[in-house]
């Protein structure tokens, strides 16, 4: 008799009342069924959280946060008790293919080194149309140092796409509740740090919401600002890589530099690396970093060295 692993689904949501119900419709619909649903609204202010109560069956439970969280601290709430063998995440306003959980469950069946499944994306308008694929994420397979270099660059993984294994990493390793807007971006970097192994499934399975200008969130000064803070909080994760496979996966950018000749330690390599980024927040982590580093005493740096390098750096400002 072929056993059918459970697999938790859990869907953050806030404000989602335009779109709560086609998720959920998306997730009930999946071929696969052997799914818990777990539903958190982060204290909503319109009637999201009534429309998915309406939902709520033998398998779907409905939890609502008294205040708002963020997504990340939505999501830690209810992570310590899951007992299922996969957990699948998909906000309230995007969606699945029918197909999308059974193609997830099988690959990782068959692939038990892969630790994280994901698949390619479409998008989805406000009419719950389809439409092209999401252009910033992209679905090619990669090498571990290809994966490293690849994600510090930036998030290029749909996190309404992932599948991950409910192992012990996932049991000590939850999302980072200081962040709202990259929180799956420093998650994805810590895993491959921690050397879990990533798998694309290139097939669309995913829909992406996407609205125009006039309906979406405008882009506010203060959400600029906390994702300029967010992307270093990020890079800083990246000093959980050891410093033998950062040298390996970069040392071409490093080799010909007069600071690298004098100091490798993973501090030197991190700035080096993000100043080469032409980005605001990546030339603000290379100064803090090497700041932080030259100040504690304990580097091979000359005072010439750092001020030339501090100096170099041409993206300096908060604008």
């Amino acid at each position: 008799m072929k056993l059918f692993p459970t697999v938790t689904v859990l869907i953050p949501t806030f404000n989602h009342e335009r779109w709560i119900d086609f998720c959920l419709n998306s997730v009930l619909n999946q071929t696969y069924k052997h799914l818990e649903i777990i539903v958190v609204d982060d204290c909503s202010s319109d009637s999201t959280f009534e429309i998915a109560q309406k939902f709520s069956c033998r398998n779907i439970s409905v939890v609502r946060n008294h205040e708002n969280l963020g997504c990340s601290r939505s999501l830690n709430s209810i992570m310590n008790g899951i007992k299922s063998k996969y957990i699948a995440i998909v906000s309230g306003d995007d969606a699945w293919m029918i197909e999308k959980i059974e193609t997830q469950v099988e690959f990782m069946e068959q692939n038990i080194g892969v630790d994280l499944c994901f698949t390619d994306t479409v998008t989805l308008n406000e009419s719950n149309t389809i439409g092209p694929r999401f252009p910033y994420f992209h679905p090619e397979n990669r090498t571990r140092p290809q994966w490293i270099s690849s994600l510090f660059g930036g998030n290029f993984i749909p996190a309404m796409s992932a599948m991950f294994r409910n192992s012990s990493w996932f049991l000590n390793n939850r999302f980072d509740p200081s962040l709202r807007q990259l929180q799956d971006w420093e998650y994805w970097i810590r895993a491959i740090c921690d050397g879990l192994k990533f798998h694309i499934i290139q097939s669309p399975l995913t829909l992406y919401r996407v609205l125009p200008d006039s309906i979406s969130n405008q882009v506010s000064q203060e959400k600029m600002a906390r994702s300029r803070f967010e992307v270093r909080v990020c890079l800083q994760t990246f000093k959980r890589l050891p410093i033998g496979e950062l040298r390996g996966v970069f040392e071409n950018i490093f080799e010909n530099h007069p600071l690298y000749a004098v100091d490798r330690s993973n501090e030197v390599c991190l700035a080096l690396l993000a100043s080469t980024v032409d980005q605001g927040p990546y030339q603000q982590f290379a100064a803090e970093l090497l700041h932080e580093y030259y100040r504690n005493g304990t580097h091979l740096i000359t005072d010439l060295d750092y001020h030339n390098f501090i100096g170099s750096l041409q993206r300096l400002a908060v604008h």
